[in-house]
C-alpha cells in the first residue's frame, strides 16, 4: 500500500547520487529520500546528479527532513520531490523504477 505517495518507490545504491552532502536510499518517479548529517529546511531548492544516462542533473525541493530513526545510521533523513524536470528525464527515472521494481520480484 503506497499510503500518501503517488508511485511506487525502489531502493537506489550507495553512490546514486553524486555529492558530498547526500546519499540516496530510494527513488521513485516523483522524488526520492536522501540522508546527510545536517538537517535540511523544508522548501529548499536542490540540483542534484543522479547516476542514470552517464550523470542526469535534476532540480529537487525538500518537502521534508527528519531525524533518522534506526539507531544504526546517524544524521537525517531528506524526502525531495523533483521539480522542473524535462520530460525525457521523467521517462528515463520511469523506466529505472519500472526496472527495479520487476527485478526486485
Amino acid at each position: 500500500m503506497l499510503g500518501k505517495r503517488r508511485h511506487s518507490r525502489v531502493e537506489v545504491k550507495t553512490g546514486f547520487v553524486r555529492s558530498r552532502q547526500f546519499s540516496a536510499h530510494d527513488l521513485s518517479e516523483s522524488g526520492m529520500c536522501l540522508s546527510c548529517n545536517s538537517p535540511v529546511a523544508v522548501g529548499t531548492e536542490l540540483l542534484l546528479t543522479l547516476e542514470l544516462q552517464g550523470g542526469m542533473t535534476v532540480n529537487a525541493k525538500v518537502m521534508w527532513c527528519r531525524e533518522a530513526a534506526s539507531i544504526f545510521e546517524q544524521g537525517y533523513r531528506v524526502g525531495v520531490e523533483f521539480s522542473s524536470m524535462s520530460t525525457q528525464d521523467m521517462l528515463i527515472i520511469r523506466a529505472f523504477v519500472q526496472e527495479q521494481s520487476s527485478s526486485d520480484r
